[in-house]
Formats: C-alpha cells, structure tokens, sequence
C-alpha cells in the first residue's frame, strides 16, 4: 500500500514524500498513525542527521521516518503476533525499546516506521520489548502526549538525595523541599510544572524562570499559585477529624467560565458529609463557607 511521510535523507534534508509501504512480515504490525506530538529530539535528529546517536548512516539510501510519539489504529497484525493485538485496537508507542541495548527508535532510525506518516510498519524490535501499548480512548492526542510526560515522570523520579555520611540514595524529590525549574515555561516546562504541584510529593517552594516574560505570563495564568497549593488539610485528632478545604475546583471551574456558583452548592455540601457521619456513626459539624471560592470547614466527631 502507498503512505505518505516525512523522511530524513541527511543533516536538514527532510522530504514529504509517497511510497510503496512493504507489505508487513508475520513478525511486524501495520498501524495507521491518527497523531504524532513534535519533540525537539525531531528538531535534532533533522539538523544533526546520521551524527544523531538513533540515527543510521545510510539514511541517504534508506531514509527514517521522522516522529516518536504517536497514537493510532492497528490495521493489520503479523500471524506471531495475533494472540496478543487485535485489528482495530488503538496503540500508543514507547519508541525507545533499547532492544538488546541498541539505540534504535521508531521515529529515528526505522525506513518504514514513524509518526510523520499516514502508515507504517511497528518492528519486531518494538513488539518484543511490548513497547506497542494498548490505548482505550478515542482521545488520540492524550496518546501521542504520553511519552513526552513519561519524561518527566522520569525525571523526577530519578533525582535522587543522599544524608551525610550515607551513600543510600532516596529516589525522587524531596518532599517539602525546594525546587527551582530554569527556562521552564516551554511545552515540557508546563508539564513538569504540572507534575511538580500535582504529583504525591511537593515542594514546599516551586520557582520558575525564563527569558520570555511573555511566555512567563502565559504560564502563571495556567498554574496559578492558589493551584499550587493544597486545596485539602485534614487534621486527625482523638475524637475528631477537622478538614479544611481552601477551594473548590468545581467552583473555581464554573468561575472560571463566568457562571455564579449557586447558593445550593452549600446545602450540597453539608447534607453530603452529613449522610457520611451518620452512615459511620458520627457526629458532623459546618464550620464554615465561602461561596465564592467554595472553600469550607468542618468537622467530623465521635458522639
């Protein structure tokens, strides 16, 4: 079958061009790319060509198909590789296989396989190391974004601390520690901003910088300091457990979009946590409501 992909041929020499797609062995998929994410390792595979450690040194006279993270539709599947994937099931991709400790990647290094195409061929490298993942969305887009913010995931779970007089490391960051993100307000910076105030350990301080104010300002109105915070504070005591709220996403959300949150969210509120302390055997108390922020205090106590 003809596809369409962007090709490399050598340094800053990229081609849209059609082609006759090999017909797939009994140990390769066929896939039909719905989306591919742009990454700069793209941007530096296309200046540096063959000098790019994934990139081959006959591109000249076999070309790679350019792009790693993409999302997409199974269209037919080797006879070794029935038992485990399906026509017509979505797939996402984790180019970076390292089968047999090789550098190799859809998206680098293969003539027949990347996400700047309408098509293309997923190797036996890729099926072996089970970097062909199953995808249940109809989303596709979200797909193609999980390898970038799998790299900060990594990231971050590969910083590591150590104590005075130990060489133990401990993995990730330090909870309530303090962290400073330079030139960050890029598409990874967003996303590592992201994970930073969203993931099961914090900082206590978060500081971002760039050269471009504007894109500085971009970045404050979508992480917003009142994000950063904990929107919940739960104190357990002997008798009781006092939870403080400081927003409402929800509200937040309808205020965002300029709709007034209505004065029934408070009864919500309450007659909820009510039901829950009189299915658990105990006493509730409302502190405190703010309507326009949602946030509240209450109380839940032994009778």
């Amino acid at each position: 079958m003809k596809t369409k992909a962007l090709r490399l041929y050598g340094e800053n020499d990229l081609r849209l061009e059609e082609f006759e797609l090999p017909k797939i062995t009994d140990d390769e998929i066929l896939a039909e790319i719905v989306t591919d994410s742009i990454c700069m390792s793209s941007y530096k595979a296309a200046i540096q060509g063959s000098n790019h450690k994934r990139v081959p040194d006959d591109i000249n006279e076999h070309p790679a198909i350019l792009g790693h993270e993409f999302c997409g539709d199974i269209v037919e599947v080797g006879a070794n590789w029935q038992h485990k994937y399906k026509v017509g099931d979505k797939f996402v991709i984790q180019p970076a296989h390292y089968h047999k400790g090789s550098q190799m990647a859809p998206g680098y290094s293969y003539e027949f396989c990347g996400g700047d195409a309408q098509y293309g061929n997923v190797p036996i490298e890729t099926l072996l190391e089970n970097c062909l993942l199953p995808y249940n969305s109809d989303t596709y887009y979200y797909g193609s974004l999980a390898e970038p913010l799998s790299c900060v995931i990594g990231t971050f779970h590969a910083m590591y601390h150590t104590k005075a007089g130990s060489y133990v490391h401990e993995m990730g960051i330090k909870e309530g520690g303090k962290m400073a993100m330079l030139a960050s307000v890029g598409p990874m910076g967003l996303a590592a901003i992201d994970y930073a105030i969203h993931c099961d350990r914090k900082p206590s301080l978060l500081v971002v910088t760039d050269i471009d104010e504007a894109r500085l300002e971009r970045a404050a109105s979508i992480y917003t300091v009142e994000e950063a915070e904990d929107a919940l504070d739960v104190k357990v005591t002997a008798d009781a457990v006092d939870v403080n709220i400081r927003y409402c996403p929800a509200v937040k959300h309808f205020k965002k979009r300029e709709f007034v949150p209505h004065p029934c969210f408070e009864m919500a509120t309450s007659v909820v946590y009510e039901v829950i302390a009189s299915e658990s055997g105990l006493g509730f108390e409302m502190i405190s409501y703010e309507h326009d922020t949602g946030a509240a205090k209450f109380r839940f106590f032994q009778k």
